[in-house]
């Protein structure tokens, strides 16, 4: 027979362990914090010991118990450091051991300095604060256990603080003073600690946004790229068909040499968007190559050209400067081909282009059509949205392409209105000179 514990779910029984994650920010936070206040428990510990013979007309103070925790919590301290730097234990393990640790020692100062009458005793919230706040919820209310255990033990387990006879009066004083000292202890540790957790939160919430939306801007262009390929694929019978049937009309001799030309210019786009299906095909496959930027950049402007005879881009290159070889992905091309096609179409075929070489490495290209306005709404959505396109096939996908082609490759794109009229388009690229 099959044991019936063969087909539990794994996730059952792994939920009935304890498994930690990996660390939150705010998990690491907290341990530093505790990690800091260790060290000006000591040094308040340290004070009191060295002003123990001023003391002594008030009270007497046991030395060798608060010696004794003060070197236990150097010890911890240390161990702490050597732990969180030089292994790979995890965060949440060593905030319950750290919380464990500080409880044994605040118990053994109390159990020598009065027991409950030691106002030091509410110092146990800041514990049941941090174990609430960054540990598992079991291990939040075993803390409560403990602490509401050890407050109770400590009402008959504790030995007596000696006060002077002639100073017995004021033992209401001195508890009221070292209550006031507790709260001003307390209320520094929680609000540090609340306030850097709230911060750190809220930090992690944005990070967790912009990965959202990252996310889903990559589904998104997932999906386009699917359809893409699979109409390029329907696309591919038709457009051989035309192929073929320009080739026969162009045979014609009847033809007259403008319809002739006509038929050359035809076929001419035809071969080329077979050629970009083809690109498509093995596009996944490109990469980064290593390239004279301005060299490629004159070559992919005269292929432009040849394909826009209507059109006309100014290049406006900085005298003087020197080209740059680095690596380049080739889909940096296409990017910045949609935003130089969408200039000439707003600008009526005049584009002027501006590029230069910035000192931190830095490739900006600056693209500025002449004509036309973009509204606030227009340039608060520019790239991260479709825009209706004027073109009879248009899609009105180029910017946003650009945009989110630009970004993969940790570059930039923004536009803007020019102050002497239409639009200017901001392309900033990081340049890769060296690859170690």
């Amino acid at each position: 027979m099959v044991s019936k514990t063969f087909f539990r779910q794994p996730e059952k029984a792994i939920s009935k362990q304890y498994r930690p994650v990996h660390a939150l920010p705010h998990q690491t936070t907290v341990f530093d914090i505790m990690w800091y206040a260790r060290w000006g428990f000591v040094l308040i510990l340290t004070i009191l010991c060295i002003a123990s013979p001023v003391l002594h007309e008030f009270f007497k103070i046991p030395l060798i118990p608060i010696w004794l925790v003060l070197f236990f919590v150097i010890i911890l301290n240390v161990v702490f450091y050597y732990l969180r730097k030089k292994t790979n234990i995890h965060i949440v393990w060593l905030l319950e051991f750290a919380i464990l640790a500080d409880i044994l020692a605040l118990s053994e100062l109390l159990v020598f300095t009065g027991g409950t009458n030691n106002p030091l005793i509410f110092l146990f919230l800041f514990h049941l604060v941090v174990a609430a706040l960054v540990c598992p919820k079991s291990f939040s209310w075993l803390i409560a256990m403990i602490t509401s255990a050890i407050y109770f033990a400590l009402f008959f387990v504790h030995l007596p603080l000696p006060l002077v006879s002639r100073y017995a009066d004021s033992l209401l004083h001195i508890h009221l003073m070292g209550m006031w000292l507790t709260f001003l202890i307390s209320a520094v540790l929680i609000t540090a600690s609340i306030t850097y957790l709230s911060k750190s939160i809220r930090h992690h919430e944005r990070q967790l946004n912009q990965a959202y939306l990252k996310q889903q801007e990559h589904e998104y262009w997932l999906k386009i790229g699917m359809s893409a390929a699979n109409i390029a694929h329907q696309l591919s019978t038709p457009l051989n068909s035309m192929i073929l049937l320009s080739q026969e009309m162009q045979s014609e001799h009847a033809l007259t040499e403008n319809v002739q030309n006509d038929f050359s210019l035809l076929d001419t786009q035809l071969q080329r968007c077979k050629t970009l299906l083809q690109q498509l095909k093995y596009s996944s496959e490109g990469g980064c190559k290593q390239i004279w930027l301005n060299q490629t950049l004159k070559e992919q402007l005269s292929q432009w050209h040849n394909l826009r005879p209507d059109a006309h881009c100014t290049w406006h290159c900085e005298p003087n400067q020197e080209d740059v070889f680095a690596w380049l992905d080739d889909a940096f091309w296409g990017a910045f081909l949609n935003i130089l096609n969408n200039a000439a179409d707003a600008g009526n075929g005049e584009v002027d282009l501006y590029t230069r070489f910035l000192p931190d490495k830095t490739w900006e290209i600056g693209l500025h059509n002449r004509q036309g306005f973009l509204s606030s709404e227009q340039l608060r959505k520019a790239g991260l949205d479709i825009q209706e396109s004027d073109k009879p096939a248009g899609l009105g996908l180029g910017v946003r392409l650009s945009h989110a082609t630009l970004s993969r490759l940790s570059g930039s794109l923004t536009l803007s209105n020019h102050e002497e009229g239409g639009v200017f388009a901001r392309i900033t690229l990081p340049l890769i000179t060296e690859i170690s």
